[in-house]
């Protein structure tokens, strides 16, 4: 799981939900907050992830999918209807630029409301650890898709990386060029994001 869209910078405006830029950016990777052995709140506000399948996925839906369904709803809600929302939980669209105020007021609210509604919890190592398997499964998977990826390190070593990500995190999905962030859906498909799925903590 990763954090939450952020504020667009440009007009029109444009929000990629950043569990996306997490697996292509070394020192976003360790999206769950700071990695630890539990949770912070063990029990507390994560009854939603008792919907998580066996993909990882809520109701057919990633990560970024989710998160940005969510916060797309809640700026509708508040009378911005000319958003509109991509299929990877993208959303944006023209806001005129005597507006942009009170659009990124919207969206702090927004943001706030659906993290108050669906907090993310702390990975635990356990998690971490099923994290790292499906980082060398979506490995192999580039791989079959004709990218060069390099080895991996042990799960040790991956762990304390993820912990520590401003040293430096293995993530195949880092490795694939010009792709990166903009990796097109049927790649995204055919191999899916560790980063952008939920894990229970």
């Amino acid at each position: 799981m990763g954090s939450r869209p952020g504020r667009a910078l440009s007009v029109p405006l444009l929000v990629l939900v950043t569990a996306l830029v997490s697996a292509c950016s070394v020192g976003a990777a360790a999206s769950r907050g700071d990695a630890g052995d539990e949770p912070s709140t063990p029990g507390g506000g994560y009854a939603y992830l008792d919907q998580v399948d066996a993909n990882g996925l809520i109701d057919g839906l990633t990560y970024s999918q989710f998160f940005g369904r969510k916060v797309f709803d809640c700026i509708v809600g508040e009378g911005w209807t000319t958003i509109t929302l991509k299929e990877d939980g993208a959303y944006g669209g023209d806001v005129p630029e005597e507006q942009r105020d009170a659009y990124d007021a919207s969206q702090d609210r927004c943001q706030e409301k659906v993290e108050a509604m669906f907090p993310t919890p702390v990975m635990s190592d356990r998690a971490i650890r099923e994290r790292y398997g499906y980082e060398l499964k979506t490995r192999q998977c580039l791989i079959t898709q004709g990218y060069s990826i390099s080895e991996p390190p042990s799960v040790e070593v991956w762990l304390e990386q993820f912990k520590n990500p401003q040293d430096g995190l293995w993530l195949p999905y880092a490795e694939v060029g010009a792709v990166g962030v903009g990796a097109s859906q049927e790649l995204r498909s055919a191999c899916p994001d560790p980063a952008d799925r939920f894990y229970q903590p």
